[in-house]
């Protein structure tokens, strides 16, 4: 198990095939990011060999460049099925207007390669629009 928690800083996370919030070969790996406009290379919050691979970013404005973010293959060439559950990819950005390689929006969720594999962006409490109007304080006939 790996775990990387940050607090704090505009920080940029590079990779070429493994990176933080990367997991292979029934591991876990985590990175946790809680503030800052940040910068990824795009094989963070993957899991691959069985893996569970795991990115949440707390606020800011983000870019993730590449198109691999929360995206999870269906194939586990070497450990045996299905004993080693599978491989599961997580993306999940709270909060900041963020930019995404693999083309997905703000506010959205979605899966990623298999069922295994999943970005989500969510907006800070306060920016969730209001669904509802307010209940009216006048009485309804009939009720």
């Amino acid at each position: 198990m790996g775990f990387l928690f940050d607090d704090q800083g505009n920080d940029t996370y590079n990779s070429t095939i493994m990176g933080v919030g990367f997991s292979w070969d029934c591991s876990v790996g985590y990175l946790c990011d809680f503030g800052g406009d940040d910068r990824y290379s795009g094989n963070e919050g993957v899991g691959k060999q069985a893996g569970l691979g795991v990115l949440f970013d707390y606020d800011g404005d983000d870019v993730y460049k590449g198109y691999r973010q929360g995206r999870a293959s269906s194939g586990v060439s070497y450990h045996s099925m299905p004993r080693c559950g599978g491989n599961f990819s997580f993306v999940v950005d709270y909060g900041g207007t963020d930019k995404y390689g693999c083309g997905a929006k703000n506010h959205c969720y979605i899966q990623r390669g298999s069922s295994g594999g999943f970005l989500i962006d969510r907006p800070r409490q306060e920016n969730i629009p209001k669904t509802a109007a307010k209940p009216s304080t006048k009485p309804t006939a009939g009720l």
